[in-house]
């Protein structure tokens, strides 16, 4: 079961990546992007959440592939606690700046104004990252349950 969950995990942890990764790739290709706050703290979210992907999809591959042992109980738990803040940022942040392009598109029509395909790149930009946080809480619910299996084991 461990395996599994284990696998799960590198997947999600993938997906998160190459979601993280477009997001940022279509806040990069939008012009005017830095006009606006949310957008920014899209950007900064994202660089968070990049890194801390990367490297423990790295840790998920030695769990899967070489049965590395699963960190302890603190570092678990503040593992799991830096998931449920990056999954609440990333969703923040992505929820901002939909909210912002909603805004430019329909109540300013401002999207007119922008540059060609701008508004397009800023709505894409907010649902990768949302779909982004969607699999990052799904991580931490794994971790949870990874983390509760293992202490219910160690009752036995």
């Amino acid at each position: 079961m461990r395996t599994l969950v284990a696998t799960w995990l590198l997947v999600c942890r993938v997906a998160v990546i190459a979601l993280c990764s477009a997001s940022l790739a279509c806040v990069g290709a939008a012009r005017d992007a830095d006009d606006y706050t949310p957008f920014r703290f899209l950007e900064v979210a994202l660089w968070l959440q990049l890194p801390w992907s990367v490297a423990r999809v790295a840790y998920d591959a030695a769990v899967t592939l070489f049965h590395a042992p699963l960190p302890g109980r603190r570092a678990s738990l503040a593992i799991v606690a830096g998931e449920c803040v990056l999954s609440c940022l990333t969703y923040a942040a992505g929820a901002c700046a939909l909210a912002v392009q909603v805004y430019l598109e329909r109540d300013a029509r401002a999207c007119a104004f922008l540059a060609p395909g701008a508004c397009g790149g800023y709505k894409a930009a907010a649902l990768l990252a949302l779909s982004a946080s969607v699999f990052t809480s799904a991580i931490a619910v794994l971790l949870f349950y990874l983390r509760a299996s293992r202490h219910a084991h160690a009752l036995d």
